[in-house]
């Protein structure tokens, strides 16, 4: 889900065709990452923290690791199983860099927590995406804006996938961080052909 609002097209080439490299913002992702996804449980007075928890939506077709899911014990939360009471649930993502805001943080986030919901019963208003390096989180509220991105993105990502079909290259800065930037290609509009007459043309205008 994240891929996706990042960029459809790096989405598509990761899941259609394995398109995989690293680079220094992924490796260091990475690991940061190392450290928060050893799988268990830290209790401490009425606040439990999930670490690494398997979540799923049977409803949208969603499955994933929550990087953490803080629980506070309350009389009105929902039962937890592994925790042997009622709790009140917040998911938080773990994310390289500097605070900041991100949308594909976001809906990976409000993601997380509506298969928390499905898996629960329960209702979920808010998470947080706590920043690694800032040592900062970041609060997410989640709207029904949110909540519809989610929701939407699932079935695009479906069209993709039974459409077998990667989305055409849009550039943007955001390309120059990109992992996969070689792969992807994106300066390269169309077929190669074209992508070859222009730069020809372009010889020509000089």
């Amino acid at each position: 889900m994240s891929q996706y609002y990042y960029c459809p097209r790096r989405a598509a080439l990761i899941m259609l065709e394995q398109a995989w490299s690293d680079n220094e913002y992924t490796a260091a992702g990475t690991l940061e990452h190392s450290n928060v996804h050893t799988q268990h449980v830290e209790k401490r007075g009425e606040l439990a923290r999930i670490y690494d928890m398997y979540v799923s939506s049977e409803r949208l077709g969603l499955a994933g690791m929550c990087d953490c899911v803080e629980a506070e014990r309350d009389d009105s939360g929902v039962y937890i199983p592994m925790l042997g009471d009622k709790y009140r649930l917040f998911p938080v993502e773990y994310k390289h860099g500097r605070i900041r805001s991100e949308t594909e943080y976001n809906v990976q986030l409000c993601a997380q927590a509506i298969c928390l919901e499905d898996m629960f019963g329960c209702s979920i208003d808010s998470g947080a995406v706590f920043y690694i390096t800032a040592h900062r989180r970041s609060q997410v509220i989640f709207t029904d804006s949110l909540r519809k991105m989610v929701a939407d993105g699932v079935d695009d990502i479906r069209r993709i996938e039974s459409s077998m079909i990667v989305p055409q290259a849009r550039y943007s800065s955001r390309c120059m961080k990109c992992s996969i930037a070689e792969l992807c290609s994106p300066q390269i509009k169309g077929s190669a052909a074209e992508y070859m007459e222009r730069l020809i043309d372009e010889c020509c205008e000089k």
